[in-house]
């Protein structure tokens, strides 16, 4: 019998009694959440809030008149004014600049995963076997765990799910911005404003919420698949066909833990919430240790773009090589509180696996054939 309040409590369990776990899933925030930041939105807000204050709103144009401002104006206009000159010019820029973040973005997603699946799967299998023998792997064992081919079948599982979605989404967010272009350029803005939003609201009934649908139901058929890679020690293809077999035939089962989870991540957000606003003086403890260990790789960067390039990009790429690992350090204390979330999420879906599994295993009773009595 399926029982939910049973998987909750050992996943529970689990996570406060081994808690070599928690820096597996320390490595699983860093390496798999994604971050946002609003620090654009502070010099909106100092503009507006000042543009009626005749001193302080001079700060701006003291800044935009700043020497050396000049030169870097000077400097973007002689090397890249040439790239933005025309129309035609400005979209061919615009796309070339899309594909270099791209192609950035899937090498830097390729060196995380080198760290995200072999401590994921170090995770699963960890959580399994303690099930299953008792015992509790070290580090050490765990890392063993997670780093083999097992890992890199559940790197191909979810580039099979992710790419095709990727695809899918901005081909029709491109097929969008192509229409929307067309008909300003025939129509003008003013007429568009209203189709247009209404155009939007029909998008989004019509695609984005079945598409939206679509996505979360692979992605709970993504937990069963990457269970059979982790554990079982299938192919991708053995996997994909186990999962959705076991998905298929749990249906019931798999979508009330979904639901339950989703509740459970609600009260998690707002518990990271607070925690975020309670550890906010770890942060500047942390911030100390963080600019130590960004300044290394920030210094590599700007040492190596110097040689080439004196002016602007060597603090450039040095920032950019500096800035992650100083997030990475100083805002560490929310990301250990986030890998507990991690962890209690993966192992409820390990044992609500485990637990369907041996349901299914469990052959049907057969009732016995009726014995004929022979009344002599």
């Amino acid at each position: 019998m399926f029982k939910i309040e049973q998987i909750l409590k050992r996943a529970w369990q689990i996570l406060w009694d081994y808690k070599v776990l928690w820096i597996f899933g320390f490595l699983m925030v860093l390496t798999g959440a994604s971050h946002s930041g609003g620090g654009n939105g502070g010099g909106s807000s100092y503009r507006s809030s000042y543009s009626g204050n005749h001193e302080t709103g001079n700060f701006p144009s003291n800044l935009e008149n700043a020497p050396w401002m000049k030169d870097v104006e000077n400097w973007f206009t002689t090397n890249f004014g040439r790239f933005f000159d025309t129309p035609q010019h400005i979209w061919q820029s615009v796309l070339v600049i899309f594909l270099i973040v791209l192609g950035i973005s899937l090498l830097v997603n390729l060196v995380l995963a080198l760290v995200r699946y072999p401590a994921e799967t170090a995770v699963i299998r960890m959580v399994d076997t303690h099930e299953s023998t008792g015992e509790k792997k070290t580090f050490k064992q765990g890392w063993a765990m997670g780093w083999n081919r097992r890992a890199f079948n559940m790197w191909l599982i979810d580039l099979i799910i992710s790419v095709p979605i990727f695809l899918i989404v901005m081909g029709f967010v491109a097929l969008i911005g192509f229409n929307v272009y067309q008909v300003i350029q025939t129509e003008g803005a003013n007429n568009f404003a209203m189709a247009g939003f209404a155009g939007i609201i029909l998008i989004l009934v019509l695609f984005f919420l079945p598409f939206a649908l679509f996505c979360a139901a692979l992605n709970i058929l993504r937990e069963y698949i990457v269970r059979f890679a982790a554990i079982d020690g299938d192919g991708v293809g053995a996997s994909f066909a186990r999962g959705w077999d076991l998905f298929k035939h749990n249906f019931k089962n798999t979508l009330l833990i979904w639901l339950v989870l989703i509740g459970v991540g609600i009260v998690a957000g707002i518990a990271l919430l607070i925690a975020a606003v309670i550890l906010l003086p770890a942060y500047a403890i942390m911030a100390i240790p963080g600019a130590i260990v960004a300044a290394i790789p920030g210094a590599i960067g700007y040492g190596i773009t110097s040689l080439i390039n004196p002016q602007v990009w060597p603090w450039v790429i040095g920032a950019l090589a500096a800035i992650p690992f100083f997030f990475a350090v100083a805002f560490s204390p929310i990301s250990l509180v986030s890998g507990w979330v991690t962890i209690f999420t993966t192992n409820v879906w390990t044992l609500t696996f485990r637990q369907l599994k041996l349901i299914n295993a469990v052959p049907p009773a057969i009732p016995l054939a009726p014995v004929d009595t022979v009344v002599e």
